[in-house]
């Protein structure tokens, strides 16, 4: 298994040969979908290496149509969805960028290429008052340690910690009273501190994933109305590559809030948006 980097314009490109693991299919893809420019018999680890190719030749619409054709197949993958995100952004397509790259980071919350990749291209928002306010202190370092692991990596942290803390305390509890039973007090608390803020934060995850719905505007500029339809007063615009939750469905409409400020809301067009 290894990884080819490229250095794109202000961009640099993580080919995704880690994807070996999910690519390696020994049926042929289905050639219903891609065109002629990518040659008959591939199969989808073939597929990844010819868009990489593509991508490395500049020829980006090409590059573009193999990796949205793995992504359509339900290949979830960071990686994969950080080319897409990349591509994207050099064609110029700032709200298809924003919008793979948001869906890495789910995956790759530590992967520091997409973190710089990701920070370029929301430079480039034009509602920028709208986005998340960045905190500091002890706010700011518990959001960032909770941001610091995926949803299974945070599950799986929790569950060590548990057992962790449970073999402790077992250990505590045979040992006679004294300095050995002492030393392990510190180290109990710890983990118990450790182990509360790990089931918060993997519970606050696992409502994100399920509960929460946020999508990406796609259309250039957009006007929110205050009500569902064409017919209701504009409230304000947004543009672009901006992220909104959806708070309700009511037809060919939807109710979004700001993430960055929940006193923004409106009613959006479906089809001005695609969900993260």
């Amino acid at each position: 298994m290894h990884s080819i980097w490229l250095l794109a314009p202000g961009l640099s490109v993580w080919l995704g040969i880690t994807l070996m693991g999910f690519l390696s299919a020994a049926a042929g893809a289905d050639r219903e979908t891609l065109s002629p420019r990518y040659p008959a018999g591939l199969d989808r680890q073939g597929i990844l290496e010819q868009a990489s190719e593509f991508y490395r030749q500049g020829r980006l619409e090409e590059a573009l149509e193999g990796f949205e054709y793995l992504a359509d197949l339900g290949i979830k993958n960071g990686y994969l969805y950080y080319n897409l995100g990349n591509t994207c952004f050099r064609l110029g397509r700032l709200g298809e960028a924003i919008l793979w790259y948001e869906r890495a980071t789910r995956y790759l919350p530590r992967f520091r290429d997409l973190q710089v990749n990701f920070a370029f291209a929301r430079n480039a928002l034009a509602d920028e008052e709208f986005q998340k306010p960045a905190y500091g202190g002890t706010l700011g370092l518990l959001l960032a340690l909770h941001g610091f692991f995926n949803l299974r990596e945070g599950l799986m942290l929790t569950t060590g910690l548990f057992w962790l803390l449970a073999a402790l305390v077992g250990l505590r509890w045979f040992l006679p009273n004294g300095a050995a039973a002492a030393w392990l007090r510190i180290p109990c608390w710890i983990l118990i501190i450790a182990f509360i803020l790990s089931c918060f934060s993997s519970a606050f995850k696992i409502y994100q994933h399920e509960c929460l719905v946020e999508a990406i505007v796609m259309s250039p500029a957009v006007e929110v109305k205050t009500g569902p339809g064409n017919d209701f007063s504009t409230s304000f615009s947004l543009h672009e590559g901006t992220k909104v939750s959806l708070v309700q469905d009511q037809g060919d409409w939807v109710r979004i809030t700001l993430p960055g400020n929940t006193l923004f809301t409106g009613w959006l067009p479906k089809s001005t948006i695609q969900a993260i």
